[in-house]
């Protein structure tokens, strides 16, 4: 009876240390980091943060776990982008400055702080809810933003209310909940239909307009080209021409220019040739000691010699002043 008992007695201590060693061996992912909470003593140890492994903390014991990849959350349809999101909620519902009601999809991925304080902080104020908590504030914070803009800005400046979006999310969540936000997507915004609508023919109205303004442009360009063309046409005509008549008035003024030249070279060779004769005419009348007269009627008899001359009769008249010679008396 006491080996029944005592057999007995052994299996329920073994049965209960494999169920205290059990309960008291936990293990944390590659992706968790935690906290050693004691349901005991309903407390948490504060002063170690667990990451990857195995741990003994002691029976009863388990781990207040935080996700320290990243992790995306997004608002809207999965439709909205390729990437899968480990938080999918409905899109947000807003209204814009000017109070038109539009419905947002976005979508951001944030990233736990992994130092011990922060995490004390975020699990000591929203418990094991925190991500349900920033998620929240997240969707109140887009909605403030989407405050800011009118209906038309909407529509034309999209990329300036993400980066409003994206700049005040960061910001917020940061401070409020030491949670880092990566990064932001506006996917997109939906307007009301007959607004949407309106605001589509008024752009398409605009292209044509742009499309008009540019043919009319170009139009305006060729013509231009053409006019240009014509005009360089005719000023290359003009100059043509103009270049002709200087080479026929450059040929005429250099022809006359030699004709000139050659004028006056004949001219200066006749001149010298008659300075030429006067002066022999002078020096002979020097040397003669002969008036004018008497030196004409010696070349008159000069000529009248016909052992110089030939035997040609020449039938001219004595000169008057020269028949002082048959006389002896010269005038």
């Amino acid at each position: 009876m006491c080996e029944k008992n005592c057999f007995s007695f052994t299996v329920a201590v073994v049965i209960m240390a494999i169920v205290l060693i059990a309960t008291s061996v936990h293990k944390l992912e590659a992706y968790e980091v935690g906290f050693d909470y004691n349901p005991n003593s309903v407390s948490i140890n504060e002063d170690q943060l667990y990451t990857e492994g195995t741990f003994f903390t002691g029976p009863g014991h388990y781990f207040i776990t935080f996700i320290k990849n990243l992790r995306t959350v997004q608002f809207g349809s999965q439709k909205s982008t390729t990437t899968k999101a480990d938080k999918l909620i409905d899109s947000l519902v807003s209204r814009t400055k000017d109070a038109l009601l539009v419905n947002i999809e976005c979508s951001f991925q944030y990233q736990l702080s992994v130092d011990k304080n922060d995490l004390l902080v975020l699990y000591k104020d929203w418990g094991d809810e925190y991500e349900d908590a920033f998620i929240a504030a997240a969707r109140n914070i887009l909605r403030n933003a989407m405050a800011e803009f009118d209906a038309l800005q909407v529509f034309y400046e999209r990329s300036s209310i993400e980066a409003r979006m994206r700049t005040t999310l960061t910001d917020k969540l940061l401070v409020e909940y030491r949670v880092r936000v990566q990064s932001f997507q506006l996917l997109d915004i939906d307007l009301p239909g007959n607004f949407s609508q309106a605001l589509i023919d008024t752009e398409n109205l605009n292209l044509n307009v742009q499309t008009v303004t540019y043919q009319k442009d170009q139009e305006i360009g060729k013509s231009a080209g053409r006019i240009n063309k014509a005009l360089q046409d005719a000023n290359g005509k003009y100059l043509y021409c103009i270049n002709s008549q200087l080479v026929i008035v450059n040929n005429a003024q250099a022809y006359a220019s030699k004709v000139t030249a050659e004028g006056e070279a004949k001219s200066g060779a006749i001149s010298a040739k008659f300075n030429e004769q006067s002066q022999v005419l002078r020096n002979l009348k020097n040397s003669l000691d002969f008036s004018q007269k008497q030196l004409a009627a010696y070349y008159f008899y000069e000529m009248l010699d016909f052992s110089k001359y030939g035997s040609s009769n020449i039938n001219i008249d004595t000169p008057q002043y020269i028949q002082c010679i048959s006389t002896g008396t010269c005038v």
